[in-house]
């Protein structure tokens, strides 16, 4: 499962001489296996860990989460974690009861989040991370405290004695990422803080 991908050889045709030829070349990322040749790839095709995984996720407050809505439709909306963003696959949201969002979960609980952050190669560029999930709604208010942060009061101003709160647990099943050097893929299911993602093309 993790660790590396096996690399079939691949060959690749240089430009032919000349100043712009040759910085062209210099700046082009050679393909072997349908793995870029990144620094990434030069150890071997390494990906990240779910560890690592999470450390990215960690600076991302902001997902969207997309569900299945009426006549087959796609809904998709920005949700905060509150700061509650120790990834260990499971994320958390809040919501009132009568929102489409909660609607749509009640209705079909299978779910996705797409995270997008500042990150990758040289800080340039950005990551993404798109988790497959099913959702589980709670009316618990211990678990409410549990998850609450100060600034959601801003949004409900009954805390957590918020009529029609409801808590939307979104259990992970896959996650991709692609983070500008590689990108990988991880069942979550029974995975450790160790487990590697595979390398995908």
């Amino acid at each position: 499962m993790g660790g590396r991908a096996l690399c079939s050889q691949r060959t690749w045709s240089a430009p032919k001489a000349g100043a712009g030829a040759r910085l062209a070349a210099a700046r082009l990322e050679i393909i072997r296996a349908g793995c870029v040749v990144s620094p990434a790839t030069r150890r071997g095709c390494v990906t990240k860990t779910l560890a690592e995984l999470a450390a990215l996720i960690g600076k991302i407050d902001f997902a969207t989460l997309s569900t299945h809505s009426q006549g087959g439709t796609i809904a998709g909306r920005p949700m905060s974690n509150n700061g509650d963003v120790e990834y260990d696959g499971d994320s958390w949201y809040f919501a009132c009861e009568d929102t489409r969002t909660v609607q749509d979960l009640r209705a079909n609980p299978t779910c996705a989040l797409s995270f997008h952050g500042k990150g990758g190669l040289l800080g340039m560029k950005p990551v993404f991370v798109h988790i497959e999930g099913e959702a589980e709604l709670i009316k618990d208010k211990a678990q409410f405290a549990a998850h609450w942060a100060k600034d959601l009061d801003l949004w409900f101003k009954e805390g957590v004695d918020t009529p029609g709160l409801t808590l939307i647990k979104v259990h992970g099943i896959r996650a991709h990422y692609w983070d500008g050097e590689d990108q990988g893929e991880i069942v979550l299911e029974g995975a450790t803080s160790q487990t590697r993602a595979p390398a995908t093309f």
